[in-house]
């Protein structure tokens, strides 16, 4: 047993060497993010092959285009306050968290009639009733899904990894299972498009809806009663100003789906979602450590952050060779599993490139914790702002093509920004 415990802290010392920072911390957090991700992988991977199986390319592009349109509204959560009072609550002020939970909850409802609202603008503007009705539906019960999910991150402030690890377990279990009814179903009973939309929409928002309802009632029972009115102010002007500063980033990161569905239609964007499937779960697997990560930064003083650029370069030197083994094996992968996509295994080996300069988005939440609020504006608004140029211009010239290559130039090209933007003095 001694030599094992040998070998460990062998192991942990080139590690705290190699990236410079406590790897016994982001291996006790971390070991469980990958052990949660790679379980979720799993399943979604299992998803993925019924969706290619058993969904046509078109009805799965139309599925895709309507999620896309409520992300696009995603701003409209005011993401910065849940920033703000993370950031608060894992400097001690844990009763704060209650705020957060009241405020994320309530701008859901506002993404909803967002989703209302441009559902009906399909049906009476567009003639286009599958798209419209999918959008409805989501609008309706979007609360129930995006309004609940403070929970997963309460986990990490209270750096409870394991509790976080199986309860997205269990979350994603059950959305598994309510999906794959729900597509079993649809390959049973050949039910109209619009009734494909109906269902696709229903389960995905109740499969997470129910199980992340669940569990923010329970950790509601485990947060102090205890407010700091004037750290709550504080953490809430804050918050709406990153809130403000993610409207651009939020329609950057999903125009890309509205673009190719617009100029190319659902197949060639059913075609590219499956282009970034197993990317994104690559970056999934990548980021098991993120929760981890952020609450270490927002815990830590100003000063302690200005080495964190060597530890996120040496990061992506091993995320680099990640990215060559999933190159090398892609043909195989897909000719195997998802056959009928077999067009997109180009499209998904370069857009697997831009997972390299993941790492430099620390440098986004080390502005956050630092306070830097004009820094972070500059960031998203001139990294959004050149992806969307950037998609514009390129997918109705090159198609697909143009939209993955846009993602990984603008990974590129933020690394650089982020690093010069976080190096000011």
């Amino acid at each position: 047993m001694n030599r094992y415990r040998e070998i460990y802290v062998k192991i942990r010392s080139g590690l705290d060497r190699f990236f410079k920072t406590d790897s016994d911390y982001l291996i006790r957090s971390g070991a469980w993010g990958i052990f949660s991700d790679a379980a979720v992988a799993i399943l979604l991977f299992g998803l993925s092959l019924l969706y290619a199986r058993i969904l046509s390319k078109d009805a799965y592009g139309s599925y895709r285009y309507v999620m896309s349109i409520l992300s696009i509204g995603g701003f409209l959560l005011l993401p910065g306050i849940h920033t703000s009072f993370k950031r608060l609550a894992a400097r001690g002020y844990e009763g704060s968290y209650r705020k957060d939970i009241k405020y994320r909850l309530l701008a859901s409802f506002l993404l909803g009639l967002f989703g209302i609202g441009a559902g009906i603008y399909f049906i009476l503007f567009r003639n286009d009733l599958v798209i419209g009705i999918g959008v409805i539906i989501a609008g309706i019960l979007i609360p129930l899904e995006r309004g609940t999910g403070s929970y997963i991150d309460w986990f990490a402030i209270k750096q409870k990894f394991r509790r976080k690890a199986f309860s997205s377990i269990i979350e994603h279990i059950f959305f598994f299972a309510v999906m794959a009814l729900s597509l079993l179903y649809i390959r049973e009973s050949t039910p109209s498009v619009v009734e494909i939309m109906v269902i696709l929409v229903s389960a995905f928002y109740l499969g997470h809806g129910i199980p992340k309802t669940t569990y923010l009632l329970r950790i509601l029972k485990e947060i102090p009663e205890i407010e700091n009115k004037e750290k709550e102010k504080e953490a809430f002007r804050y918050g709406l100003h990153l809130s403000a500063g993610s409207i651009i980033p939020t329609i950057a990161n999903n125009v890309d789906k509205v673009l190719i569905y617009a100029y190319l239609g659902p197949v060639s964007l059913a075609i590219y979602s499956f282009a970034t499937v197993l990317p994104d779960q690559i970056r999934g697997f990548i980021t098991s450590f993120d929760s981890a990560v952020v609450t270490k930064i927002f815990a830590k003083k100003s000063s302690d952050l200005d080495k964190l650029p060597t530890k996120l370069l040496r990061a992506s030197l091993a995320v680099f060779l990640i990215v060559i083994l999933y190159i090398i094996a892609a043909p195989f992968i897909y000719k195997t599993f998802f056959p009928r996509y077999i067009d997109s295994v180009v499209f998904s080996q370069i857009y697997s490139v831009g997972l390299i300069f993941l790492s430099f988005i620390y440098l986004n939440s080390a502005m956050v914790a630092k306070g830097h609020i004009k820094r972070v504006y500059a960031h998203r608004g001139s990294v959004s702002l050149l992806q969307i140029v950037l998609l514009a211009i390129l997918v109705p010239a090159l198609g697909i093509m143009g939209a993955v290559l846009s993602r990984v130039v603008i990974r590129f090209i933020e690394s650089i920004i982020l690093y010069s933007l976080f190096k000011i003095k």
